[in-house]
């Protein structure tokens, strides 16, 4: 089947003003930093674009944190269906939130301040400490992150092929649909894969990742594993992250100058350090 473009077509929102937590009596909710009466806002990106290859990687290494999932939620948004939901008079509804709520469905006692449903969010942890694996940020972390790990195995330990397969088909079953489109408005048309939300670009990248040949290289500076694919890292990344590349950066600078100190040579303290006499020289001045 062709996918049509499928890395470049998906959009996302993100509302411009972020989010925040939202206290509830069953937990932190995830709602957007925004007053009630105000003009939506928000900005679009494209998930599946290039520049967004690793972005499965980086939200299954997420710390177990509301401080990292917020942080994550501002720059990417919210991960949506099957895990947005609304509580009801401080109780989850477990019926998704999958468009506008008609306040007539919930009046029972006659008063609406009352009866209205509270807020449309998504969950850091289960509700109640329940152990759905559908409902909340850190089940759906755990789950991404469990299957990079056995992603990983698989060259080692051939036997977990057929739960990564069941686990991934299951994933795509829930958060991925196929339509047909027309290019142009033109009479030819094209099966596609299309995502139901940013949960489901998600999992598409990681199954793009299972079905590719993906190699892993250690980061230089935190000894993190780095994918080597179609769908990761350039074929030549030394570093898993902007801020890791940055740290020896800086490392190896201050190395240069205390090597400089003891009398070694710029072209000597360029071969150790990975980098060029210039550049050596320029951090010496």
């Amino acid at each position: 089947m062709k996918t049509g473009g499928l890395w470049n077509d998906f959009e996302w929102t993100v509302e411009a003003g972020g989010y925040r937590w939202q206290e509830v009596r069953t937990g932190l909710l995830l709602v957007p930093n925004r007053i009630k009466s105000a003009p939506v806002k928000v900005r679009v990106y494209r998930p599946l674009t290039r520049p967004f290859a690793d972005l499965h990687s980086r939200f299954a290494n997420l710390d177990h944190s509301p401080a990292a999932v917020l942080g994550f939620a501002n720059q990417f948004g919210v991960l949506g269906w099957p895990i947005t939901s609304v509580t009801w008079r401080s109780d989850v509804s477990l019926v998704p939130a999958t468009g506008p709520f008609d306040a007539s469905d919930f009046v029972k006692t006659g008063d609406l301040r009352r009866s209205y449903p509270g807020q449309v969010g998504e969950y850091f942890a289960a509700p109640d400490g329940g152990k759905s694996d559908q409902t909340s940020w850190v089940a759906q972390i755990k789950h991404l992150s469990n299957f990079q790990t056995n992603r990983r195995l698989l060259r080692t330990v051939p036997a977990l092929a057929a739960s990564l397969q069941a686990d991934v088909n299951l994933q795509l079953e829930r958060t991925v649909g196929a339509f047909v489109s027309r290019p142009n408005d033109s009479a030819v048309f094209r099966l596609r894969l299309w995502p139901k939300s940013l949960l489901g670009a998600l999992w598409l990248q990681a199954a793009q990742a299972l079905s590719d040949k993906a190699e892993f290289r250690k980061c230089l500076e935190c000894e993190a594993p780095i994918e080597i694919s179609r769908s990761g890292a350039r074929s030549d990344a030394t570093f898993c992250s902007d801020s890791c590349k940055l740290r020896d950066y800086r490392k190896r600078k201050n190395q240069a100058r205390k090597m400089a100190g003891r009398g070694i040579l710029p072209k000597e303290i360029a071969r150790k350090l990975r980098t060029t006499p210039a550049t050596v020289r320029g951090w010496l001045r």
